[in-house]
């Protein structure tokens, strides 16, 4: 259960730590002020069918929005991170779920009522301009990697998702970057639209290379460069 606290593509560098921009922390600013809750890793924040009565903000932490196909696998939309927003269907009178919500490692999430919301977004421009970007963004994020599903092999798709997680969750040690918390094998062939088997024995052949290293808990990037001009060769 979750325990409630009181009240807080394009062509890319290959390392980019800057994550905060004016919508980001005006989106912040208001959703501090917002009813706080603790989940749990792997708990799920909301299902499909499930009422959509709020719109969340990651304070800390990390969230799969995901769906299950026909076949039931689940198919991984979008990896949210701090100082995002999602559940914002709900702002298009949307009246149920069409996703599920599970936070991939304790996560601090705070929420506020759609209604709320909306109210606050008629009577701030700059706010509802900041939430629409954000909006957006996602949007876009979620266009490009299904550009990549269908323009790119399975190996480049690997090691460009690599290259996300060191931009996104990345912290260099020495000459080398450690991201922690990755996603499993499976969750990896979920997002990047392959097979478990395809991400083992591509993830094993970069580690032969020495160009990476891997266990439950972290990932390790040992030759940025090298690995980059891995892709289509």
């Amino acid at each position: 259960m979750k325990n409630s606290i009181s009240s807080n593509y394009g062509k890319k560098p290959l390392i980019n730590n800057d994550v905060t921009d004016r919508s980001m922390h005006e989106i912040r600013d208001y959703f501090v002020k917002c009813e706080a809750d603790i989940y749990k890793r792997n708990q799920f924040i909301y299902r499909e069918s499930n009422s959509s009565e709020a719109i969340y903000y990651i304070e800390k932490g990390q969230v799969i929005l995901s769906e299950v196909n026909e076949d039931g696998r689940e198919v991984i939309k979008s990896i949210m991170r701090p100082g995002q927003i999602f559940g914002e269907q709900a702002l298009a009178d949307i009246l149920t779920r069409e996703e599920r919500a599970r936070v991939k490692i304790e996560t601090l999430i705070r929420s506020v009522n759609v209604n709320t919301l909306k109210r606050d977004m008629q009577n701030d421009s700059n706010l509802a301009m900041q939430i629409n970007k954000s909006i957006i963004n996602k949007m876009y994020d979620v266009q490009n990697r299904w550009k990549s599903q269908v323009s790119s092999v399975a190996k480049d798709r690997i090691i460009e998702f690599i290259l996300e997680l060191v931009r996104k969750d990345g912290k260099k040690v020495g000459y080398e970057y450690v991201v922690r918390n990755t996603l499993t094998h499976m969750e990896m062939a979920n997002y990047l639209g392959t097979s478990r088997q395809t991400v083992t024995v591509v993830l094993n052949e970069l580690r032969d290379k020495d160009l990476i290293y891997f266990d439950r808990k972290r990932l390790l990037i040992r030759d940025l460069e090298t690995l980059n001009l891995q892709k289509g060769a």
